[in-house]
Parts: C-alpha cells; structure tokens; sequence
C-alpha cells in the first residue's frame, strides 16, 4: 500500500511544480490566483495522503480549515478582482455599436406592436386578448379570415385590390 503513498505523493509534486510555474508566469491576476487556489488543494492532497499513510487523523481537522479557507478566499477575489479586468475589454467597433442600437430599436418596435394589438383585442373584447403565449396557436388564421370578412386587405402591396 505504501508504493500508492507514493505514486500518489510524486503525481502531486509533479503538478505542484507545474502550478508554481503558472504562478510565476501568469499574465493576469485571475490566473495566479486559480494557481494559489491549486497549490491550497495539492497541499491538503499532502495532508490526506500523510493522515491515510500514518493513520492519524490529527490532519483532517487542517485539511477541513484548509478547503474553507480557499473557497473564501477564491470567491472574494474572483468579486473583487474579476470586475476590473472584464473593463480592460476592447470597447466595441462603430458598425457594432451601430447593430445593436437597429436591433434594440427593431425589437421595441416589435414590442409596441405587440402591446397595440393586444390592447385593440382587449378593447374589441375579442378572444386573445389575454397574454398567455399559448392561448393564441391559432390567432394569425382567425386575424386573417376577420380581415378578409371585412374586406380589409391583408399586405400594404394588396391595398388597391386584387386586379391592379
């Protein structure tokens, strides 16, 4: 059992090497802290393999203090640190700028129409007037055959008739 210990101990060291460099190298801040995050859970991966190997459970106290100790530490830094660097971003281009401000406009249109269309079917007091989205399936045929019973055309390019 002991060459587990063992096998175990050096695949730990061989990623602590591995985390240190990234803690060295790191070009953001988010990245040395993830590395101090792993150094924290291959030391307690020491500690359990040192409690296992001896039968002592005097480790497992400093293992559990240990796991809540990083997982404070690595959610208060990702809120206070995160922040700062998501607003290192590069701003957006003109034409992108430019696109989301037509879409928003094309969807706030969408919505008004929405809004008058259901307010002129609350006022009619006609079916559909409530705003459940699946109590409609059948709403475009029903709009489509008033619209035709009235003699009201149903696109801009049939205004004048059918035979122009």
């Amino acid at each position: 059992m002991t060459i587990w210990y063992l096998i175990a101990a050096l695949l730990l060291l061989v990623s602590g090497v591995f985390i240190l460099l990234r803690l060295a190298i790191g070009p953001s801040t988010l990245d040395r802290a993830v590395a101090l995050d792993m150094m924290t859970a291959i030391l307690m991966g020491f500690l359990l393999i040192l409690s296992a190997s001896t039968h002592r459970q005097d480790p497992l106290v400093v293992v559990l203090m240990l796991s809540l100790v990083g997982f404070i530490s690595s959610t208060s830094l990702a809120r206070f640190v995160a922040p700062k660097e998501v607003t290192k971003s590069a701003p957006l281009s003109r034409a992108a700028v430019e696109q989301q401000t037509r879409y928003r406009e094309e969807l706030a249109a969408r919505w008004e129409k929405l809004e008058a269309s259901r307010a002129m079917r609350a006022a009619r007091g006609t079916p559909g007037a409530d705003t459940s989205p699946h109590a409609h399936d059948d709403e475009a045929t029903e709009e489509s055959q008033d619209a035709q019973d009235r003699g009201v055309p149903l696109h801009p390019q049939h205004a004048g008739g059918p035979h122009e």
